[in-house]
Formats: C-alpha cells, sequence, structure tokens
C-alpha cells in the first residue's frame, strides 16, 4: 500500500512538475514569439526609414541632375545658335566673295578693252592731235584707278591667313 501510495504521489509529483514544465515551456515560447515578432516589426519599420530616407537622396540627387541637364541643354543651345548665327554670316560672306570675283572678272575685261582700244587710239591718232594724248591719259587713270578698286575688293573678299613677320622692337 506504502508502493502504490509512493507511486502515487510520485505519479502526481511527475505531472505536477511536467505541467509546470508545459506552462514554462508554452510561457517561454510565447515571449519568445512575441519578441520575435517584435524585433521583424523593428526591422521592417526600420528598413522603411533606410528605405525612404534613400528615396529621398535620390529624388534630391535626380532633381539635382534634370537642373543641370536643362542649364547645359540651355548652354548648347545658344552655343548652337551662335555656331548658326556664325556659319550663316560665314556663308554670307563666302557668296559675296564669289560675287566680288565674278564681278571683277565681268569689269576688268571690258576695261581692258578700254585700256587696248585708248593705246591704239593714241598710237594711231596722237600724232595727229596733240589734245588726244591729255584726253587719254585721263581715260588711262580713270582704267588705273578702276583696276585698283577691282583689285583691293578682290583682296577683301580672299580668306588668307594674316601673315606675320618677327620686328625686334628695341630697333623700332
Amino acid at each position: 500500500a506504502e508502493y502504490d501510495e509512493s507511486k502515487k504521489v510520485l505519479s502526481k509529483g511527475t505531472e505536477n512538475l511536467l505541467s509546470g514544465l508545459r506552462a514554462e515551456l508554452e510561457k517561454t515560447v510565447f515571449w519568445t514569439e512575441l519578441k520575435s515578432w517584435l524585433l521583424i516589426g523593428l526591422m521592417l519599420t526600420l528598413t522603411g526609414i533606410a528605405l525612404w530616407l534613400v528615396w529621398r537622396r535620390l529624388n534630391k540627387a535626380l532633381q539635382k541632375s534634370e537642373i543641370a541637364f536643362h542649364a547645359a541643354e540651355r548652354e548648347i543651345r545658344a552655343e548652337l545658335g551662335e555656331a548658326n548665327e556664325k556659319i550663316l554670316q560665314q556663308s554670307k560672306l563666302s557668296q559675296l566673295g564669289q560675287l566680288t570675283a565674278t564681278v571683277a572678272h565681268e569689269l576688268r575685261n571690258p576695261l581692258g578693252a578700254v585700256r587696248t582700244s585708248a593705246f591704239l587710239v593714241v598710237r594711231k591718232y596722237g600724232k595727229e592731235n596733240p589734245g588726244l594724248e591729255g584726253l587719254m591719259d585721263r581715260v588711262n587713270n580713270g582704267i588705273v584707278r578702276c583696276d585698283d578698286i577691282i583689285t583691293q575688293l578682290l583682296d577683301y573678299s580672299r580668306n588668307t591667313a594674316a601673315k606675320t613677320t618677327r620686328v625686334p622692337l628695341d630697333s623700332w
């Protein structure tokens, strides 16, 4: 009987011990799960904050890049406009040079004929008409003057590089 009684007490003590251990285990599991969920929540919150901060920085960098891009675009457009104006001006000057060369050629041919004719008139009729030489000299002077103007126009319209020479300033 004592054995059975001891066995019952031992069995009841074991049950109490096991139920206490079970309760303690459930309590530990509950707190561990609660701490895990809180930790996961905290990690998700921190991740969200970090992502928001990164997004904010990237957004500011993007805005700065857009501002820089638009400024560069305006500068490039201005430079292109200036280059276009310069090309247009050079084209006009080139056309003017071609026109000047054409006009010079077309004027020099008749001037050459007038010069030759004046020479022949003086040669043929100069001895008989002494006043004719003075008139023909005026014609020749006019021809030379026109020829000089044509030469100056051609020189101005040419695209030549400037000729530079060294000059010692001390002796100057």
